[in-house]
């Protein structure tokens, strides 16, 4: 499904987030465009035959190395060209963006359409100008070349490299082989089923030569080797839509899905009559068209997605959302005239004079809506912006020497917005290199966030560009000192303190250098991954941090006039085992500073399963010890035997571990160890086991689009093997559109295959609503409902909901469809109400769901002469969903926003004001869904004792055990959860005096007590219990021997 991209909106510090895509539309000029007819994707017969590349009488000559700079034969270097106006890295992406190329990465929307079309059309290639192989000491020459700029592709079996504008009649030209890039993928339809022949097309995003391949009978493809870059592929397959992907890797290519031609159509309403000749289009898409005599309009081709469609007639303006899914084909939708507006209004300065020019914005809070198009105020400070949909926005002002204005608003038939701006100060100056050369695309910015006279923070100041003359312009919103940093590639950065107002700056950059180099092992070879340090000697702390690449190089740029300390590793803390070399920069220079490392012979061995077979593409790990030394680490995969060799682990003792998705590490020690040198080392993963299965409607036909824990699968059987993640029970979600959300629990043994057999989505019931206050009856936005099975979920049960939602600005919510079982439904707000259950039945629901308040608990402590006492006071629900906040102070306790619910307080730790211990019993008490409740704590004065010997019978493992004195009679109906509630937050202490088996209670006031021991099993909790009721006399010692025999709970 295609997406829409995301535009953010930022004025000073304030970024408005807009989940909408980016807008290609023309500017507002008062006027209706032109109506025109549906437009088409070109076709081969509208776009001719690609003009042939030029040819010329130009030689280019050069030399293919390796990373260690050997030459390499045998590689295939090709020439190709960009052709004006036709190769699509050659033509501008749109009016909006001319600067980017229409193979950008950074062009997106409608000119995504065009690309496609053209590629389907065989049109925007860089054509092949030369091609040959190089000679054995990696010399090559090409021939015919026309005059100009080429791009050089050199390429081997697992290697690849790409330079770009290399000049035809250079006769020096040297190509570095990197690891090549392999892109494989699978091509599917809509039902997972594999479509051989499609055609995939890659093309490099700065340079369009065209890579093709056609899928096999299994839908699959591959491309590679590739030089390193960002690239986009594009697939066709008779009768279906082509697409294309940006910036693709193996994970996005695993399957490209084509879907078939979809149409959108449906009316233009004005005032529920049909409106006529209304110009209709779809956003970013080419696709307009104009409302026949019954104010209907049809679009097609298109994809599955989200689309807005809007219309426009006689300076009335409409919109309609509508998705078109895979599931439901072909869609309708009503657009109403009426539903978008323009806003209209004024910028102007304090002393009310219009500022031209100023740009005028608007987004929608939480990105409901579109963000408008910037637009420009006129002469007389005046403008017009939109269409904007009927709902709030931010609206906001920039303009040049002011200060920008945010204005919340409400876009409706008729509404203002007008902005009085205050004046900003400005900072002007000009940027040039050492020759005193004006340099353009410098960037400007205040660096310090806090004014270094009043200490307090700077306001925001949006950083800025100088131009092609090197001029720029800040502006400032208060006077003062400041410091600027004026970055650009290639020089080194400079700080400059400034004062405001003050005169013009003018400040030169000086060229930067360049540290570069490669590191090796002590046989020559690269080490990849390696961390190094440029660490300036005036300093402490490293300049610049670097990775050498996959074949060991390096490159450290932006590097200024100095001497410096190059230091493999990052912890430079640890000097004695680093390999370390001075380095020297004059200025704008290159500098060579490869360093060696001393490393061992290498490591090798296999990786098995726990049954001795040889595991393929495991990832083996080594480090050597102690691991601080030269911060080397070494890693590869292991072969489809199971093999591996690795490298530039340093001499001695090292440490190894392997991995692979669906296995586990097996070891006595956290690593295998072996020594420099070994070949024999054998290390061992244990299969976690596979979950298969099948998805399937409720009439038993398979489900071929759905997914598990989020992860898509697509399958024409609705089957799938996913790795376990680990032993032992695990919860997995599944998904498909339009259907029931289903959670199953497994079971999984080590290395154990478990079947689910089929998985059921069912049509489901939907359960929508509202969430309103009850006290005042308004209903609450962003309010967070989750849906859970019974009784879980909670505040003091973290787990993942079946679905969750939040309410809209009235309040309401809506859940995809829903199991046909009871659920429980959890609100929580952002407002201070306490969280809210509430359970649903089995059928379909529309609620009203009223969240109180809660109530303001407080209440006093006294010793037994009546003066203030402190203790921990807790207030614990029945079903130990809820603990509430409780702040305690001497004589007094207080918890706010709590939910209606019977709960138990108790007090512990108890003291009075000379320091003497206090004790208290517990309370079972009510408290309301609002309001105020006040209980009373006072210290229990009891002279009783009593000493229980308590003799449990031997328990499995996991069983949880909880034993507690209760006061009072217990009736046998109390559920489990709020006796394991009561045991642990609402027990009376035992004494200091118990022993092991042997519970002393001290203090007690004359009355009945229960004696439980609860025994907590399984998942879900299974409940027994043992029951002793006790009498206590007044001053009363009661002994008592209890041999605990549980009984289930009912």
């Amino acid at each position: 499904m295609r997406k829409q991209p995301l535009v953010m909106v930022a004025l000073g510090g304030l970024a408005l987030l807009l989940a909408v895509a980016l807008v290609h539309r023309w500017e507002d000029t008062g006027e209706r465009p032109a109506t025109s007819t549906p437009q088409r994707p070109p076709s081969r017969r509208d776009l001719g035959v690609p003009t042939p590349p030029p040819r010329g009488n130009h030689s280019l000559r050069g030399r293919v190395v390796d990373s260690r700079r050997r030459p390499a034969a045998g590689i295939q270097v090709s020439a190709t060209r960009d052709m004006p106006g036709e190769s699509l890295s050659a033509r501008a992406c749109d009016t909006r963006s001319p600067e980017l190329p229409l193979s950008s990465g950074g062009c997106i929307g409608e000119p995504e359409e065009m690309v496609r079309a053209l590629v389907e059309a065989g049109h925007g290639a860089a054509p092949l100008v030369a091609q040959t192989l190089t000679s054995a000491d990696g010399t090559f020459l090409l021939e015919d070349l026309p005059e100009g700029m080429v791009a050089l592709w050199a390429i081997g079996e697992r290697h690849a490299t790409l330079a770009l504008d290399v000049r035809t009649d250079a006769q020096d030209v040297q190509l570095v082989l990197e690891t090549g890039l392999f892109l494989p993928g699978r091509v599917v339809a809509e039902t997972g089923t594999p479509l051989p022949g499609a055609r995939l097309t890659l093309f490099h995003q700065d340079h369009t030569r065209f890579f093709d391949a056609l899928a096999g009978a299994d839908g699959r493809f591959a491309f590679g080797p590739l030089p390193p870059g960002e690239y986009t592929v594009v697939a066709t397959s008779e009768g279906l839509l082509t697409d294309s992907l940006q910036q693709v890797d193996a994970e996005k290519l695993d399957p490209i899905v084509l879907h078939p031609p979809r149409r959108l159509s449906g009316r233009v309403l004005a005032q529920d009559k049909p409106v006529s000749g209304a110009e209709v289009h779809v956003e970013y898409t080419p696709h307009v068209t104009v409302t026949d005599d019954e104010g209907r309009f049809s679009f097609e081709p298109l994809a599955p997605g989200d689309y807005e469609v809007r219309a426009e007639h006689q300076g009335e303006y409409g919109f309609a959302t509508v998705a078109l899914t895979e599931e439901g084909g072909d869609a309708e939708a009503t657009v109403r005239l009426g539903t978008l507006v323009y806003v209209e209004g004024s910028v102007r300065d304090e002393s009310g004079h219009p500022i031209a020019r100023a740009r005028v914005g608007a987004g929608a809070p939480r990105g409901r809506a579109p963000p408008a198009d910037y637009v420009t105020t006129a002469e007389d400070g005046r403008f017009r912006i939109g269409p904007l949909r009927l709902e709030p926005y931010i609206f906001n002002v920039m303009a040049p020497g002011y200060q920008g204005q945010l204005l919340d608003g409400v876009a409706s038939p008729g509404g203002r917005v007008d902005f009085t701006l205050a004046r900003a100060h400005l900072l002007q100056g000009t940027v040039t290199d050492a020759q005193g050369n004006p340099l353009s695309g410098v960037d400007i910015g205040v660096n310090d966030a806090i004014h270094a006279e009043t200490e307090t923070f700077h306001e925001h100041v949006d950083p800025t560009t100088s131009d092609e003359h090197g001029r720029f312009e800040l502006t400032l919103p208060t006077p003062g000192n400041y410091t600027l940093g004026l970055t650009l590639p290639g020089h080194v950065e400079e700080r400059v303190e400034v004062k405001v107002p003050g005169p013009a700056l003018s400040v030169a950059l000086r060229a930067a250098g360049r540290v570069e180099g490669i590191v090796t092992s002590t046989q020559g070879a690269p080490i990849p991954g390696m961390t190094l340090s440029l660490v300036d000697t005036r300093k402490t702390v490293a300049s610049q941090q670097i990775e050498t690449d996959a074949e060991g190089r390096f490159s450290i740029t932006e590097v200024g006039p100095g001497t410096y300390t190059l230091i493999s590793g990052s912890d430079l803390g640890d000097t004695e085992h680093h390999v370390m070399r001075t380095v020297t920069v004059q200025g704008a220079e290159t500098v060579e500073a490869s360093l060696r490392l001393e490393t061992g012979a290498p490591v090798s061995g296999i990786v098995v399963d726990e049954r001795g077979r040889p595991v393929a593409n495991a990832l083996v790990d080594g480090t050597h010890l102690p691991t601080r030394r030269d911060g080397v680490f070494a890693s590869t995969a292991s072969d489809a035997e199971g093999r591996f060799i690795l490298h530039h682990l340093a001499e001695g003792a090292c440490s190894l571990r392997a991995s692979k998705d669906g296995y586990a590490f097996e070891a006595t020690e956290p690593a295998v160890l072996a020594r420099s040198g070994a070949n024999d080392v054998r290390l061992t993963l244990r299969s976690q086991g596979h979950i298969r299965g099948r998805v399937v409607r409720g009439d038993g036909s398979p489900i071929t689009r759905f997914t598990i824990d989020q992860r898509a699968f697509r399958d024409p059987q609705g089957a799938f093997r996913l790795a376990a993640e680990r032993a032992g029970t695990q919860r997995l979600t599944f998904e498909a559109p339009g259907l029931t959300r289903a959670m199953r629990e497994v079971q999984v043994s080590a290395g154990a295959d478990v079947d689910l057999g089929e998985v059921r989505l069912e049509a489901g019931r939907h359960v929508r609503g509202r969430v309103v206050d009850a006290e005042t009856s308004r209903p609450i936005e962003d309010a967070v409902v989750e849906v859970h099975p019974p009784d879980e979920g909670g505040l003091m049960m973290e787990v993942a909901p079946i679905a969750a939602e939040a309410t809209d600005t009235d309040g309401t919510f809506a859940f995809p469809p829903l199991e046909t079982r009871p659920l429980d439904l959890l609100v929580q707000t952002n407002q201070g109400h306490p969280q809210m259950r509430q359970r649903i039945g089995t059928g379909d629901e529309t609620l009203e769901l009223r969240i109180y308040p809660g109530a303001q608990v407080d209440g006093t402590l006294k010793d037994r002469d009546g003066k203030p006492a402190e203790a921990i006071v807790q207030l614990v629900a029945n079903d130990g969903d809820y603990s509430a906040s409780v702040d305690d102070a001497l004589g007094t306790f207080q918890a706010r926003n709590v939910p209606a619910g019977t709960y138990t307080l108790s007090a512990s730790m108890g003291q009075n004001a000379e320091g003497r211990s206090v004790a208290f019993l517990p309370q079972r008490v009510k408290v309301p869904p609002m309001g105020k409740v006040t209980f009373t704590f006072t210290e229990t004065t009891g002279g009783g004792t009593m000493r229980l010997g308590v003799r449990v019978p031997p328990l499995k493992p996991g069983v949880g055990i909880y034993k507690a004195l209760l006061s009072g009679t217990v009736p046998p109906t109390v559920s489990g959860r709020e006796l394991r509630t009561r045991a642990r937050f609402g027990d009376i202490r035992a004494s200091t005096k118990s022993l092991e088996g042997v519970l002393v209670y001290e203090q007690l006031p004359a009355g009945a007590y229960t004696f439980i021991v609860l025994l907590e099993e399984g998942k879900p909790a299974r409940f027994t219990v043992h029951r002793e009721e006790l009498f206590l006399a007044e001053g009363e010692t009661l002994e008592r021997d209890i041999q605990v025999t549980p009984r289930p709970l009912p």
